[in-house]
């Protein structure tokens, strides 16, 4: 059926044309529409446009879907606000966008409406809620409330984030486990003894500013804020950074004007609402112009830091003692921070750069802010002025003489104005935090997956102030009885754990400050009249249905008509809006098919090419010359890792790159091969009791493994790792490592899932439930294993120098965690238990699904299999354990495991983040990108020959059919973030394969395997045949037998003996031959392999077959 339409409709027709082109695209019907010119008939010589019927249903189709989309939306919405114990909410939400169009205007009116939040808070006991879209948000004037939620949630909201382009990890914006190692070691740099030392200098800088400020004399009203600004960052400068008089400069001109201009890019972000989206922000010139600035700030900071570490080289170090600190001594912030990475082997230049530049930002925002309020409120309030100048002139009456710290202290006045100044109008007015997890308050409950702002101006007018609270009174500190019992209602400077760490400093400058400039000056002001000189102007969107079509073509527009040049080949299959979205619903049920043929076009077109699913982009290679690039170049992990750090937590494999440099650093002398040796005598133990689980269901028929191969490497990481005892393995069961698998399972199914990956809509689904249950059964398995293990240690005076050479004995991973946490402030509990669950989730997944796969393909590759044996029996001889030594002779073992490996890829992706732009030879990969590395098709790289495809493990002995670069073979990783524990990986797979391989003949089909993908590449219900190798002991003869048929061969135990007596099932006897290959008589002690001849009933002799002994232990025979 054909719609017929005239031409002179084509406008308004042509413009729903090209939607429905969309949507007729999308179900494969474009190429039955478009123009058609009628030459005959009825239409001639005129112009339709001609379409499917099909696809005007696709229309309503796409309309009701769109509607239902919303409909779900708003449920998602309304949903969560019918629980009891939520807090009052904002008058006037709406529906779906909440209160977010009560943000629209400028920074007057937004202070305007965070004020009337304040004290609509205050009326309703203290908590409210309001709604951001979907984002809930609270905010807090309740100070008990405020110190529960200080003390609960560390972590810091989302919107702290857009500054971590330029601070990124400094104390401000760093997660919690961060901040916690390093506030440690930082509280040693802010100690009051040091920042006495800082008075000097300070005063130095104040003379300055008093001299600057004498040009405004008599000249009227002034803007005492560029003067102030200037002050802070040169006292800043030269306190934090040492800085000379030429680098002062670049500082004075360059750093400043950089950082005014960045600070209102973040601003005009965090106003802007639709910028909070990265891959929106990410497209506009806002975010080109953040990034120049970032460079530029960034590049000043690491020279100042370059120079420094310099100059240190080229004279002697001067030791720094932290409680011994010289009169009139000064050494600038940097110098400590340079000392204590020495000292304690941390800090990087990366991470001592984000330190110095969140002081910079913290002093130059908060410290000017308050200096100019105070000045402003001391200008307006004559009385006060005249109180501060008394004070002043009263301690030091000589005004040539320098504010010393025994001045400073009997500064109390000018100490109670700041602080009212802080109290009355809150140049800082809140701060926010991150609700992880439900936060239980006095009357009410804050919902997991929320932000908090805590408002500081809030508790300033709570009716504990008194009747007087609205007034501007620094009376009120001097007497005690005046102020609030709480202790918590002058919370300025943070409150909780997270407080400010600059405080002291802070509160010394400014006493200083204030002190000069009065006895100076007379200052006059109105600070009623005081408003914000920054306005950003928000133009509001007109109604929701118009907002969801603009960012749908700011989606379409970005995404696919803007084509970037050098980009690779696309992946056939794009559609419009959803990208290749639709084939990852299609495969949902094989995920591995997807990625599969993925990998082989990739292998068929050059080694890279573009998926995009919905805003994301995302780049597949198999290159090898490219994955090492990227492998080197990009070292932060994508955005889907974060789902299994929830669970986990930040270990090795989650971490951002700079925890990862810093921790593997720390962790690789528990995994160095020293260490490892002393794993073998608990690795051969494991891999025995394996075998005696096994050989009691052997004779059952086919068996699934996997259960026994997860308990046997439990048990072994629990040992080597946790360093529990055989009493103490209870504690972590095989429950534990179903619950590692389910954790797995939900963070793959969030990852492909792209309507999960908004937090808000996530934490409502049955999914989040179950994780944040996994969660807490993760913390209750690990904490108490930590503990019990610190008491333990603590009980034997544990030091780091436990001697690791002593046979059998040997130091696991968590010790030296406990130690480093003892010793050298690093490794919170935390982060403790993050590295132990990623040693166990890592060990149990990559190590158990290895070791089923190479058991599946010995059982179907025979002649392998016994290759295997005959190795495996040479090298153990007469021994029950491996020993290092043997270990490297069990070549071709090894090269089974590499082989397997290779073929059956048990990580076949690994992903990264891509931070800049990447230029490859033939393409350029786009920064905010996510690059896949395919190890499946790296591995079938056409440098591993014509027989890439085939399991050929005779490749490994020979080392010129091996490809000429390393860098092809990756399945524990490749470049810098190579896997830490590739060698105990190793190490654990053949002593527990060859104690395996030893006792049972293994048969299995690798042909009939299918996989399931989740992180690692599971086999589905590997099913072997395991049947006990014919080796028997008498006890009650005290000798070894072998049958072969109806042959039966018995070796007597004695010393000298030269022969074996051998007998047929009729009573035929005759004498056996011991011999080697070339037919030489052996002692029995030292016999591998015997050829067994026998003379039967004719005296014929026939070469029946051979066998190697394997008595239970060499001495006896």
């Amino acid at each position: 059926m054909h719609v017929l339409i005239p031409m002179q409709f084509r406008l308004p027709i042509l413009n729903a044309a090209y939607t429905l082109w969309l949507v007729g695209k999308v179900e494969g019907f474009s190429h039955r529409s478009g123009l058609n010119w009628f030459a005959s008939g009825p239409h001639e010589g005129r112009l339709y446009f001609v379409m499917r019927a099909q696809i005007v249903f696709d229309l309503r189709m796409f309309v009701i879907t769109l509607v239902l989309i919303l409909c779900v939306l708003f449920l998602f919405w309304i949903w969560p606000r019918q629980r009891k114990d939520r807090p009052p909410t904002f008058p006037g939400a709406l529906p779906l966008i909440g209160h977010g169009h009560q943000l629209f205007g400028n920074r007057k009116h937004l202070w305007k409406y965070m004020r009337q939040l304040c004290f609509y808070s205050l009326e309703k006991g203290g908590v409210l809620e309001m709604w951001l879209g979907p984002h809930s948000v609270y905010i807090l004037t309740d100070p008990d409330d405020i110190l529960t939620v200080s003390n609960t949630c560390l972590n810091k909201s989302y919107f702290y984030e857009f500054t971590k382009d330029y601070v990124q990890n400094g104390l401000i914006t760093s997660e919690a486990s961060i901040w916690k190692n390093h506030r440690k070691l930082l509280n040693m740099a802010f100690s009051q003894r040091i920042i006495d030392t800082f008075i000097d200098e300070m005063n130095t800088q104040t003379r300055e500013l008093v001299t600057d400020l004498y040009s405004q004399v008599d000249k009227g009203p002034f803007d005492m804020r560029r003067y102030l600004i200037k002050f802070t960052l040169k006292t800043v400068s030269r306190t934090s950074l040492g800085l000379d008089a030429e680098d002062q400069a670049v500082i004075d001109e360059t750093y400043v004007h950089a950082f005014e201009s960045l600070l209102q890019v973040y601003l005009e972000r965090i106003q802007k609402v639709y910028l909070h989206l990265s891959w929106i922000y990410d497209r506009t010139q806002l975010k080109k112009k953040q990034d120049h600035l970032t460079n530029m700030l960034i590049n000043i900071m690491d020279s100042v830091i370059a120079k420094r570490k310099s100059e240190r080289k080229n004279k002697k170090r001067e030791f720094i003692e932290y409680d011994a600190v010289k009169p009139g001594k000064f050494s600038c912030l940097l110098e400590h921070l340079l000392q204590l990475a020495e000292d304690h082997n941390m800090l990087s230049d990366e991470e001592i750069r984000q330190h110095l530049d969140s002081f910079v930002m913290a002093a130059y925002d908060t410290t000017t802010g308050t200096l100019m309020h105070v000045f402003l409120a001391i200008g307006s309030y004559p009385e006060v002025q005249k109180k501060i100048l008394a004070e002043v002139q009263q301690i030091q009456p000589n005004n040539n003489e320098n504010i010393s710290k025994y001045d400073l202290a009997k500064l109390q006045y000018v100490e109670a104005v700041i602080k009212e100044t802080l109290r009355v109008f809150a140049p800082l007015p809140g701060i926010a935090r991150k609700i992880e997890k439900d936060v239980k308050l006095k009357n009410y409950t804050l919902r997991a997956g929320s932000t908090c702002v805590m408002k500081f101006y809030g508790v300033s007018y709570h009716s504990m102030w008194g009747p007087d609270r609205n007034e501007f009174k620094p009376e009120r500190w001097l007497d005690p009885a005046k102020l609030p019992a709480n202790p918590n209602a002058f919370c300025y400077f943070g409150v909780g754990k997270r407080n400010c760490i600059g405080k002291q400093f802070a509160m010394t400058l400014m006493k200083i400050v204030i002190a000069y400039v009065v006895r100076n000056y007379h200052l006059e002001s109105d600070i009623s009249k005081l408003e914000s000189e920054y306005e950003v102007v928000l133009k509001p969107i007109s109604g929701n249905l118009l907002m969801l079509v603009v960012l749908l073509g700011i989606v379409y527009v970005s995404c696919w008509w803007k084509r970037y040049p050098r980009s690779p080949p696309i992946y056939p299959g794009q559609l419009p809006i959803i990208g290749h979205g639709h084939l990852l619903l299609k495969y949902r049920n094989d995920l591995w098919s997807f990625f599969q043929n993925v990998g082989e076009h990739v292998l068929e077109n050059g080694g890279i090419c573009q998926l995009r699913a919905g805003p994301y982009l995302a780049y597949v290679v198999n290159d090898p010359e490219a994955v090492t690039i990227v492998a080197n170049s990009c070292l932060d992990k994508p955005f889907f890792y974060e789902y299994m750090a929830n669970i986990i937590g930040n270990g090795l494999i989650t971490s951002d790159g700079h925890i990862w440099k810093k921790h593997h650093k720390l962790l690789y002398p528990a995994f160095s091969q020293q260490v490892l040796n002393t794993y073998l005598n608990e690795m051969n133990t494991q891999a025995q009791r394996l075998v005696s689980q096994l050989a009691t269901v052997s004779p059952k028929g086919p068996v699934d493994i996997a259960d026994y191969l997860i308990e046997y490497i439990l048990r072994l990481v629990c040992r080597t790792s946790l360093g529990m005892e055989a009493t103490d393995q209870d504690m972590i069961e095989n429950d534990y490592a179903k619950a590692v698998e389910e954790m797995a399972n939900i963070v793959v199914r969030r990852a492909l899932n792209l309507g999960l990956h908004p937090s808000f809509i996530f934490n409502l689904t049955s999914m989040s439930k179950r994780q944040e249950k996994l969660s807490i059964y993760n913390k209750e398995a690990m904490d108490p294993i930590i503990q019990k293990r610190k008491s333990d240690l603590t009980a034997t005076k544990y030091t780091n120098n436990d001697d690791v050479s002593v046979p059998g004995k040997f130091k696991p991973a968590l010790d030296l965690m406990l130690h480093l946490s003892n010793e050298q402030y690093v490794f919170s509990d935390e982060e403790i238990r993050a590295h132990l669950n990623t040693f166990v989730a890592a060990s149990y997944d990559t190590t158990s699904v290895a070791m089923q796969t190479v058991l599946l393909v010995l059982g179907s590759f025979p002649a392998i299999q016994d290759r295997v044996y005959n190795e495996i029996q040479d090298v153990f001889g007469n021994n029950q354990n491996l020993t290092k030594h043997d270990l490297t002779k069990l070549v071709y073992l090894e090269a089974v495991i590499k082989e397997v490996l290779r073929t059956y890829n048990v990580v076949p992706l690994i992903a990264r983040n891509i931070d800049n732009d990447i230029v490859l030879p033939k393409y350029t990969l786009r920064a905010g990108s996510i690059c896949i590395m395919s190890l499946y098709g790296l591995h079938r790289h056409s440098s591993w020959g014509p027989d890439a495809k085939e399991f050929n493990p005779e490749r490994w002995l020979n080392p010129a059919s091996l490809p000429s670069t390393s860098n092809v073979f990756a399945p524990f990783g490749i470049g810098k973030r190579i896997c830490i524990g590739k060698q105990y990986a190793m190490m654990s797979l053949k002593t527990s394969l060859a104690h395996i391989v030893r006792k049972f003949q293994v048969s299995g089909d690798i042909s009939t395997l299918k996989h399931n993908y989740e992180i690692v590449l599971k086999p589905e219900k590997p099913l072997i045949n395991l049947r006990l190798r014919t080796h028997n002991y008498d006890s009650n003869y005290n000798k070894n037998q072998w049958s072969f048929g109806d042959f039966t061969i018995t070796l007597y135990k004695t010393d000298k003996l030269q022969a074996i007596v051998g007998s047929t099932s009729q009573g035929y006897k005759s004498k056996i031959l011991i011999s080697n290959q070339y037919g030489d008589p052996l002692p029995v002690l030292q016999l591998r392999r015997i050829h067994i001849l026998y003379c039967g009933y004719r005296q014929k002799c026939d070469i029946v077959g051979r066998c190697v002994l394997t008595p239970s232990s060499s001495s006896e025979y």
